[in-house]
């Protein structure tokens, strides 16, 4: 695959080697060693797939604090996508990469946490499809008007299609729950994030900085080898593992 590095360097376009003959074709979509390899380490936990029609837009969407990476892509169709920068304090605050994904160039685009995100339909359908790096959380969720005119995205549409909530979004300027900038990437690891104990702890990590929620589909703390293996691809700057105790009945 080809890795095509943006004018804003955490967002990454992907290039699959794709694989054709008069049968068909194969690629490869995705695999955690090789996108970790480029920072993409996070494990995914939930997927996504929508069909929009000719001229919807839908967004910009941005999830905060509780925060989601996107490795979007077309299955079906051309949509222009659109990542845009809205972490207080980046060197590239308010700017946006736009590319054409499309079934023909098999393209992804990494949107990373603390990116606002939206796309054009510009076939008469578009089947998307993306992977998060965080479940969706419709509390932490917010809508930046589209045609935010400081974000200055040529859309290539007249009169597009929105839904009432995507227009009833709020200017840029307006925002007052962005994520902040923190340079270099860093995060810190949570086990058990199902359990009781580490459930109510990922909110409270993920208010004071990026956090990694694992549970142990995702990790198994039982399996030596594999904890190696996480905390080698990861390399979180903390782990917390919480541990719950139940009362013993002393007879």
């Amino acid at each position: 695959m080809q890795i095509i590095r943006t004018e804003i360097p955490d967002v990454v376009i992907i290039e699959p080697k794709v694989f054709g003959d008069p049968r068909g074709f194969f690629f490869e979509a995705f695999q955690s060693q090789r996108y970790a390899e480029m920072g993409i380490s996070r494990p995914f936990v939930q997927d996504n797939l929508s069909r929009s029609a000719f001229g919807v837009i839908r967004g910009l969407h941005i999830q905060n604090p509780r925060a989601q990476g996107k490795l979007v892509t077309v299955l079906r169709g051309r949509v222009l996508d659109v990542a845009v920068d809205v972490r207080i304090g980046s060197p590239t605050f308010a700017r946006h990469v736009a590319v054409e994904l499309n079934e023909e160039n098999r393209r992804q685009l990494w949107v990373p946490r603390g990116f606002a995100h939206g796309f054009a339909t510009l076939s008469e359908t578009a089947d998307f499809f993306y992977k998060c790096d965080e479940y969706y959380s419709p509390a932490d969720e917010s809508v930046i008007r589209w045609d935010d005119p400081v974000l200055t995205i040529k859309w290539g549409l007249q009169d597009p299609t929105v839904s009432a909530r995507d227009a009833a979004g709020r200017w840029l300027g307006e925002m007052t729950s962005l994520p902040r900038y923190k340079g270099e990437e860093s995060a810190d690891l949570l086990t058990g994030r199902t359990g009781q104990v580490g459930g109510a702890l990922c909110r409270p990590l993920a208010d004071l900085g990026d956090v990694i929620a694992v549970d142990r589909t995702q990790l198994d703390l039982s399996r030596p080898g594999t904890i190696a293996e996480s905390l080698d691809l990861l390399k979180p700057d903390l782990v917390v593992n919480p541990a719950a105790y139940t009362a013993v009945d002393p007879r």
